[in-house]
């Protein structure tokens, strides 16, 4: 068994308003977001998630959900969730990553838009140590998600990456900021099933090979 290498620290926001766009629900404002993601696709790749949320001592949520992708270095992982490119080929169409401190971390899940077109995703890079460490923020925008949590502006996303050896690799993400109320529990809700269904994403991507969006 090869040495665990130390814990990559990567934060995706990519659940945001992005899974909601890719049924077609950005335009039907204050929906039920926690009930957004219930006929999304692939849930063979989704169900290989695990749920390790828990409560820190402070009492705040602390939502992380991981996935063991087989056949995979960290190196491979760490280029799928920190260019451009890499995202292109699991989480949306068109991407700019900006891998640098205040950079952009940006995405729109239409195929025939551009970046600043309606429908974009703007968060931001926090800080980042290479292959070990991305902080990105998580802009929530109000046209989909609860005011009081959009206006909050507390949410940040953490993916982790650890070599297990053989090949195999655990991809935790991780959410933070929570507060408590009905608003919150819903868009808790939201990124609980959105981020399961990426992690399952980034397992296919390495399964059968790069997304082709039409």
């Amino acid at each position: 068994m090869s040495r665990m290498r130390p814990a990559v620290m990567v934060v995706l926001a990519l659940a945001a308003g992005a899974l909601a766009q890719e049924q077609k629900i950005a335009e039907k404002p204050k929906l039920d977001v926690s009930k957004m993601h219930e006929s999304l696709p692939d849930k063979d790749y989704t169900a290989k998630t695990i749920d390790t949320s828990f409560v820190a001592p402070n009492g705040e949520r602390v939502q992380r959900l991981e996935i063991a992708i087989p056949n995979v270095t960290p190196r491979q992982v760490w280029e799928a969730v920190s260019t451009s490119e890499g995202l292109r080929s699991f989480v949306a169409p068109v991407t700019e990553v900006e891998m640098t401190t205040g950079g952009h971390y940006y995405t729109n899940y239409n195929p025939a838009a551009k970046i600043g077109d309606p429908g974009t995703i703007y968060n931001t890079v926090l800080a980042y140590v290479p292959l070990e460490m991305v902080a990105i923020h998580v802009k929530l925008g109000m046209q989909i998600f609860p005011e009081s949590v959009a206006t909050a502006d507390r949410l940040n996303a953490i993916l982790t990456i650890r070599d297990l050896g053989n090949g195999q690799v655990r991809v935790s993400e991780i959410m933070t900021g929570w507060q408590a109320g009905e608003d919150w529990d819903k868009v808790y809700k939201f990124f609980q099933t959105g981020n399961a269904y990426v992690l399952g994403q980034l397992y296919k991507r390495f399964a059968v090979g790069p997304r082709e969006w039409k």
